[in-house]
């Protein structure tokens, strides 16, 4: 079973930069003042901060290596390696990836003074991604928000999703994908999109995708990891709350263009005759909701007030001009 399931790490590619060889330990004034145990001690750390991440990537790979839906798949047998991945995910901790707020994300300027606008486009990337691996089967990665940065609502088509924060606290705004539609925007029988507010050019209506609302919470470090599946919170907001933030992020089977799997980017309408409150605006603005368990196994609103649970409609359009995300080199252990 071993080999069987190692077999497929030739195919990763894996990020980040060559970690020190075990006899040079990182120098510290603790291994300095202790000497040998101390020394120890610190291997012993980071054996174990390297085992948690690379039991995330095995238990990942078990899981999406074959998942639900797919031809000789055992649906039980992926919900169970589904939780299982999930335990680990809701243990992770910062020092096991080695992360932490850096000089410069906490404000809106870098480390030299130039500064960033979500509208500007200059300066440093608000948004930064630390590649651990990819490969067939999914994606493993880090997201680092700057204070104030935003993640804009998108999708992950038929993409499963787990995000748990490593750091900070995020914002996630979450819809359901509505039933497909034709070129036109409706189905048979369906009378399609209503008229709204700023009313649509012609060219834009096929572009108009029905959804539901979810709602919002926040997360934090303490919060269990978040799941998205293709049918259920598969379009998303992720805003960094009162400072900086960052997330591991799992996507399976990850971004791929060639087979259909492009990232879309979208913005809420207001039908025309919606009233005031009726909750398609859920952003920055939209207030927070209790929540309880739902099917999927997180913590979700499913009714309520301000548009929770309710139709909505969402029009597809290019990246937003203020968003765009760098790269930065992966500082945790190995997982290959």
């Amino acid at each position: 079973m071993a080999r069987a399931l190692l077999s497929p790490y030739p195919t990763w590619r894996h990020g980040g930069r060559t970690p020190p060889a075990p006899s040079r330990p990182p120098s510290r004034p603790a291994a300095r003042m202790a000497g040998g145990r101390a020394e120890e001690e610190l291997r012993a750390g980071a054996a174990m901060a390297g085992g948690a991440v690379k039991g995330i990537f095995r238990q990942a790979l078990r899981t999406f290596s074959r998942p639900s839906g797919a031809r000789g798949s055992d649906p039980a047998a992926f919900a169970e390696n589904l939780a299982a991945l999930r335990a680990l995910l809701d243990a992770v901790r910062p020092e096991d990836v080695n992360v932490a707020p850096r000089k410069g994300e906490g404000v809106e300027e870098d480390e030299e003074g130039a500064g960033y606008s979500m509208s500007g486009g200059f300066g440093p990337p608000p948004v930064s991604y630390m590649e651990i691996a990819e490969g067939v089967h999914f994606s493993m990665g880090i997201f680092v928000l700057r204070a104030g940065a935003s993640i804009p609502l998108h999708d992950h088509p038929g993409m499963h999703g787990l995000l748990k924060v490593l750091y900070g606290e995020l914002r996630l705004s979450e819809w359901d994908r509505g039933p497909p539609r034709d070129a036109a925007g409706s189905r048979v029988g369906d009378p399609g999109p209503p008229e709204f507010k700023p009313p649509l050019r012609a060219w834009q209506r096929p572009l108009v995708r029905a959804s539901r609302y979810r709602g919002q919470q926040r997360l934090s470090p303490l919060a269990p990891c978040r799941l998205l599946t293709p049918h259920h919170g598969n379009l998303h907001r992720v805003d960094a709350v009162g400072g900086p933030a960052a997330f591991l992020d799992i996507l399976a089977p990850p971004y791929s263009p060639d087979t259909g799997r492009d990232c879309h980017y979208y913005r809420p309408l207001v039908p025309a005759t919606a009233t005031p409150g009726h909750g398609l605006l859920p952003q920055s603005t939209a207030p927070l909701h209790h929540l309880h368990r739902d099917h999927g196994g997180n913590d979700d609103d499913h009714g309520g007030d301000d548009g929770v649970g309710e139709p909505c409609w969402l029009l597809e359009i290019p990246q937003p001009a203020e968003f765009w995300c760098g790269s930065q080199d992966y500082p945790g252990p190995p997982v290959i």
